[in-house]
């Protein structure tokens, strides 16, 4: 079994496709769910992928005032996951975009996808919480016993902008 998690547009055949429906309220879904609440048993997946929902997740240091959810998801999509099992993640890389805000000049492109709107979300992505890159997920992959972790380019988006990170249980 191979879900897909806040789908959004991003309908995958032969995944069950998972959301809430609360930005892509067009978009078809096989199952309407809060991804920080759904819950499912342990050791049931072959792959879960996670296409540009990191962004809605916080991160940053584990203390009371400032959990980090997303070493909680990790850990709870590691649990779902049957031993091979994979989780596919891909997000905007803010080095890239930090760089390409650094270097543009033109105002429309600073305020575009590629620029300020990446961080901060619009249109029916407004509400980013946190902004990623490969040098901050892996080890938290790692650190949650994902293992064979691979990096490369962005697949579903933006080949450029974004990266997608693969690890297996």
């Amino acid at each position: 079994m191979k879900i897909n998690l806040a789908s959004g547009e991003l309908y995958l055949p032969g995944y069950i496709n998972i959301d809430n429906k609360s930005h892509y309220g067009h978009a078809p879904v096989d199952l309407i769910a809060d991804v920080f609440d759904l819950e499912l048993p342990e050791s049931i997946l072959d792959e879960i992928i996670v296409s540009h929902f990191a962004m809605y997740i916080m991160g940053g240091p584990d203390s009371n005032q400032e959990p980090n959810q997303m070493r909680q998801l990790l850990m709870r999509w590691h649990s779902w996951l049957k031993p091979g099992g994979k989780l596919v993640m891909e997000t905007g890389n803010l080095k890239y975009i930090a760089k390409f805000i650094l270097e543009c000049n033109d105002p429309a492109e600073l305020q575009g996808s590629k620029g300020i709107k990446q961080l901060f979300g619009y249109g029916n992505t407004y509400g980013h919480k946190w902004a990623w890159c490969p040098e901050i997920l892996t080890p938290m992959f790692s650190e949650v016993g994902f293992v064979d972790i691979n990096v490369q380019p962005g697949v579903f988006h933006s080949k450029e902008r974004d990266f997608l990170i693969v690890g297996t249980k």
